[in-house]
């Protein structure tokens, strides 16, 4: 067993799949571009939840990450979804889990998320220290 193992049986123990997961944070992360596109063009915070169908006990919590992320951080996530996405089909590289906490993370403002488009390409030579 490498490391994470435990956790990956512990989450399939408990019936969580990672498509599954995967989806509902999607789905989330697009209504969320959407609350702060509109909130961006001056609707109100309100306003642009309601348009989408944020439920009104999860307004707080679509503020708070709509005021805190900013609409390309929003969009990196996004991209960070498709690369967990690839993961669990196999064309994709790294753990679909590792993937999917890196993205969790970030969206609690965590470190910048790093997907293989993102990330810069490396400078020639070797490091300096």
């Amino acid at each position: 067993r490498g490391p994470g193992a435990g956790d990956q049986a512990h989450r399939k123990g408990e019936g969580a799949e990672a498509p599954v997961i995967l989806w509902a944070i999607s789905r989330e992360l697009r209504r969320l571009i959407s609350v702060r596109q509109a909130m961006d063009r001056g609707k109100s915070p309100d306003g642009a939840m309601e348009a989408q169908g944020v439920w009104k006990n999860q307004r707080a919590l679509f503020r708070q990450a709509a005021t805190r992320l900013s609409l390309a951080q929003l969009r990196q996530a996004l991209q960070a979804a498709r690369a967990v996405d690839a993961s669990i089909k196999g064309a994709g590289s790294g753990s679909p889990w590792d993937l999917l906490r890196s993205l969790a993370l970030a969206l609690c403002g965590r470190p910048v998320l790093e997907t293989p488009s993102s990330r810069p390409a490396p400078a020639g030579g070797a490091m300096r220290g």
